[in-house]
């Protein structure tokens, strides 16, 4: 099982149910599975496959959550990354972890460009819902996709500080990240038909686990 096929079962099983509310914008299981599969084949028509890795920079949104499952829907390896840290630090991690593909939104995007010298070698995709809550998906750079044949069945990166220190790159599998989930929602007893007010960062592996995976698994609705 895939981290996608956690989205995929509940918007069969409740997909009128709303999945999350962000500012103006409410959308349901079904929309975001809908909008997940759009941004997935943006993203595999810039390269991205089994072992290609994407950078996620957005804030808690609905955009984080279609874009975190399209890189799981497109076969990808998700890096998410906070959008507090500086296009400077983002740019660093970049290119330390090889990412080919950066989804973000426009303001931050040329930010990071301008950091990236313009570079050819990063795809930079902007995600945003328009005024008509319908969701908008633009290429900035098309660049050629590097595949880490090495790590080909990785599912997300968490970036570390490391007992030395110096940042690392911890690579978890969609088994791994399921495993988890399953013991957070055993754990809090959560049945589903609940609605949560998340105040993390969603870029922190506890988000990821005990909030996104948890709560999509069983058809919650975020807020």
């Amino acid at each position: 099982m895939k981290i996608i096929d956690l989205l995929t079962n509940s918007a069969a099983g409740q997909p009128h149910r709303i999945a999350m509310k962000s500012g103006d914008i409410e959308v349901s299981y079904g929309q975001v599975l809908l909008d997940v599969y759009h941004l997935s084949e943006r993203l595999k028509s810039a390269g991205c496959s089994g072992g290609v890795k994407v950078a996620i920079v957005l804030n808690n949104s609905v955009e984080y959550l279609i874009s975190f499952f399209a890189v799981s829907a497109a076969g990808g390896i998700i890096l998410p990354l906070s959008t507090r840290m500086t296009p400077y630090e983002v740019a660093g991690y970049v290119e330390r972890a090889d990412v080919s593909i950066v989804t973000t939104n426009q303001t931050y995007g040329k930010r990071l460009l301008n950091r990236l010298g313009g570079s050819n070698r990063v795809t930079v995709i902007y995600v945003r819902y328009d005024v008509n809550k319908n969701l908008e998906v633009e290429d900035c750079i098309l660049a050629d996709c590097e595949v880490d044949e090495e790590n080909g069945d990785a599912a997300l990166m968490v970036p570390t500080s490391g007992t030395s220190g110096l940042s690392k790159i911890v690579l978890l599998t969609d088994s791994n990240l399921i495993s988890n989930m399953i013991i957070y929602r055993s754990l809090m007893g959560f049945d589903g038909h609940n609605a949560v007010y998340c105040v993390l960062s969603v870029h922190h592996i506890y988000c990821i686990c005990a909030q996104i995976l948890t709560h999509i698994s069983l058809a919650d609705t975020f807020g």
